[in-house]
Parts: C-alpha cells; sequence; structure tokens
C-alpha cells in the first residue's frame, strides 16, 4: 500500500471543525507530508465514538513481516 497524504491543522482546529475530542494529544504531529511507509498515525472518527478523535496507523503488514 502506497499513499502520501498532508495534515497541517492544529489540534484546536481539527477539535473545532469536526465537534469531536482529540485523544492521545501527545502522539498527534501535524506534518506537510505524511508517508505509508512511515506508519503515520492518522486522526479518525469513528462511528462508535463520533464524539472522539482516534489516531490509527494505516497500512498493511503482510503476515510474512516482522512486525
Amino acid at each position: 500500500m502506497c499513499y502520501q497524504t498532508k495534515l497541517t491543522k492544529k489540534r484546536e482546529k481539527l477539535e473545532e471543525h469536526f465537534h469531536a475530542k482529540l485523544l492521545e494529544l501527545d502522539d498527534f504531529i501535524p506534518n506537510n507530508v505524511f508517508k505509508a511507509f512511515d506508519f503515520p498515525k492518522t486522526p479518525v472518527i469513528t462511528n462508535e465514538d463520533p464524539e472522539l478523535i482516534r489516531l490509527f496507523q494505516w497500512g498493511l503488514i503482510p503476515n510474512w513481516a516482522d512486525a
């Protein structure tokens, strides 16, 4: 899986825009470039907890890889 994303908004702006609270504050760092091979943590709002912004790692780790 190969991708590149950008997220430069600060925590306060994300919380204000989505009306949700960001968990794991110390792990969220805005950046101009997130590359898949760095396995970045990405802010996500789930259906189960729409009032929370959680950080998830995206990517595919094959069963033969040492993770």
